[in-house]
């Protein structure tokens, strides 16, 4: 039937379409060219955005409010927008009453006269009349009404005859007409327009568009179902109708498959529906979660500005108490090298002594030696006993003078010992000071670790929250439409023709401002800046710019 090669079409025309994003499934077309536009600007906008962050953060506080002001007064979708909205929703409830009428008035199928009679008529009329044998109502018609041998049918034959192939041309006309209908909803409104316009790469914490996308990914794949199905009953349909006689014989499955395509049909519609509603909700969801995210990204600026304090004024501690810990140290070291010194003047000290003492001992050895010497030969000759004598005097000396030597000693072993002893309570003063701010100094770092850690984490999710801020402006700018997008929308392949011939960039830029013509103004009002730019700044260079014209 017609209906079939009208699917077919339909079917083959979706399959060549482009996605719009890498989850769009291959039978559905993209949106116009825009969004390649918009993306391109968003890139350059985030670029401006990373040698600009200060500027941004000074903004931050009226970013929600400029947000409102400008949702009250520019953000509105276009008038095109809302005009095609109304049409397509007239568009579908047109379609459910023609169909809702067309149930009612041609089903269920009730013979006038018995299903013998009708099939013997039938029969003669095919042999005696050698009609086309495929199924087209129309040109069955046609041919019939030429045919002598219609004319002379009973007149009941006649008109069940006629009610048959009436209601075929009729319920092709209506079906091929309806699915032409969804088919241009589907691939000139819903794919251009009613899109999450996610992209690759996004972020994945965004709610509202994330929870679109699945959805118009489930819909477009229950669309396409629905579609299948109803393709193998038109092709059943068309089957049944390989001649007029089988065509007569299986009525009562005929009427039984248009029935059910009947019926079909609702299905497909009522999908689109909910993809409409879910539509027209979606700008306002959209708008809520930047609003949120605008709220949560001040909030996030602001304890970000908070801890980056707390983490400059642990820092300074920390470096404060650590100044203090090397200052220890270095006591703790010059104690230690003092109690060396010690040590090594001890220890000479220990060898004087014992080398003192041995010489002393040598000595008194000596002496004793001498005395009995002078005292065995006492009697001999004056020399001898002026020698001797002149020698145990001598020996007596030099013990006397070791004996001092020795006391000497002791007194500076004596002396040293105290000065060894206040150096070791020093040194346990010092050592103790200094790992009790040691510790300290621990405990201080780990909190400066910590403090720094919850810094680079709200780094993060302020980065995070901008990034998705930018995400949802986007899509926010895509779905509010200018009049550039309107001429997109209503001029496509004028604008691929332009964009494809050998215009150079000041022709093409002409062109582009010749279109746009005075909705620069609103275009102006809410294009993206980086750093954020609020509505009196951009009245007063709208108003510079006038001036200049």
């Amino acid at each position: 039937m017609n209906t079939s090669r009208s699917m077919a079409q339909g079917n083959s025309n979706q399959s060549n379409a482009k996605n719009h994003t890498s989850t769009t499934p291959t039978d559905t077309p993209t949106a116009p060219t825009t969004t390649a536009t918009n993306n391109n600007n968003n890139n350059n906008n985030n670029n401006t955005n990373n040698s600009s962050g200060s500027s941004n953060n000074n903004n931050n506080n009226n970013t929600i409010n400029n947000y409102n002001n400008n949702n009250n007064n520019n953000d509105r979708p276009h008038f095109y927008l809302l005009r095609q909205q109304k049409r397509v929703t007239l568009s579908l409830d047109t379609i459910e009453r023609n169909l809702s009428s067309f149930k009612i008035k041609w089903f269920p199928y009730n013979r006038s006269i018995s299903r013998d009679e009708l099939l013997y008529w039938t029969e003669v009329l095919c042999n005696s009349s050698p009609l086309k044998t495929s199924l087209i109502p129309n040109e069955f018609m046609l041919q019939i009404e030429n045919r002598s041998t219609w004319r002379k049918l009973p007149v009941p034959v006649n008109n069940e005859l006629r009610r048959i192939f009436t209601r075929a041309k009729l319920f092709d006309r209506l079906i091929t007409r309806s699915i032409n209908d969804l088919q241009k909803i589907y691939k000139d409104y819903l794919n251009k327009h009613c899109l999450s316009f996610l992209q690759e790469g996004d972020p994945t914490g965004l709610k509202v568009p994330i929870s679109y996308e699945k959805n118009i990914q489930k819909w477009r794949q229950e669309i396409q179902n629905e579609y299948t199905i109803l393709q193998c009953q038109l092709t059943e349909l068309q089957d049944l109708g390989v001649s007029l006689l089988n065509y007569v014989t299986t009525i009562d499955r005929v009427s039984q498959v248009m029935s059910e395509v009947l019926d079909f049909l609702p299905h497909i519609i009522e999908l689109i529906k909910l993809w409409l509603i879910e539509e027209e909700i979606y700008l306002k969801k959209v708008e809520d979660e930047l609003s949120s995210l605008l709220r949560n990204k001040n909030r996030c600026n602001k304890a970000l500005r908070q801890q980056h304090l707390v983490v400059k004024e642990v820092r300074g501690n920390y470096q404060q108490q650590k100044f203090i810990s090397q200052r220890l140290w270095q006591d703790v070291k010059a104690t230690l090298q003092e109690k060396k010194v010690l040590e090594q003047q001890e220890n000479i000290l220990k060898n004087n002594l014992n080398v003192t003492e041995s010489e002393l001992s040598l000595k008194k050895s000596t002496r004793a030696d001498a005395e009995v010497q002078f005292q065995t030969h006492q009697n001999t000759s004056p020399m001898f006993f002026d020698h001797w004598t002149d020698f145990i005097e001598k020996q007596e000396l030099d013990i006397c003078q070791l004996r001092l030597r020795r006391d000497r000693v002791k007194v500076e072993w004596s002396r040293l010992i105290k000065s060894k002893y206040y150096c070791q309570r020093k040194l346990d003063d010092v050592d103790s000071k200094y790992q009790s701010c040691k510790k300290v100094l621990d405990q201080m770092e780990s909190k400066l670790q910590k403090e720094e850690d919850d810094y680079l984490k709200l780094e993060r999710d302020l980065d995070s929250l901008i990034a998705k801020v930018d995400v949802l402006e986007r899509i926010r700018e895509q779905k509010i439409q200018t009049h550039t997008i309107e001429t997109i929308f209503m001029k496509p392949k004028a604008l691929e023709s332009e964009s494809n011939s050998d215009t150079t960039f000041d022709k093409a830029s002409s062109l582009v401002a010749s279109e746009i013509g005075k909705d620069w103004i609103c275009l102006y009002k809410i294009l993206p800046f980086r750093p954020t730019r609020d509505i009196r700044s951009r009245m007063r260079d709208i108003e510079i710019l006038l001036l200049l014209q």
